[in-house]
């Protein structure tokens, strides 16, 4: 018997740089301060939440009004690097 357990998953989105790159394996890989960005917003999100960045925040609510109600401020958060950054 097939039984399906419930995945809660934690999201993190960032909008920052990025470099593609080819890692010691040769499989292609994105490094930079945008994915390191989003995997700190990430580790801020309760299991089944989807937090963003800052960044990513004020391009998508400048699209639209119904885009821009789709978020709401939680504040700011500190990173283990003692780095802060403002959450969605």
């Amino acid at each position: 018997m097939l039984t399906i357990r419930e995945l809660l998953l934690r999201l993190g989105v960032n909008l920052g740089p990025g470099k593609l790159i080819r890692d010691l394996n040769g499989h292609m890989n994105i490094v930079g301060d945008g994915i390191n960005v989003a995997q700190r917003v990430m580790a801020f999100a309760e299991a089944g939440q989807l937090l963003v960045s800052r960044s990513f925040y004020e391009v998508v609510s400048c699209l639209s009004q119904d885009y821009a109600e789709l978020f709401s401020y939680l504040g700011a958060r500190t990173d283990k690097n003692v780095r802060e950054h403002e959450v969605y």
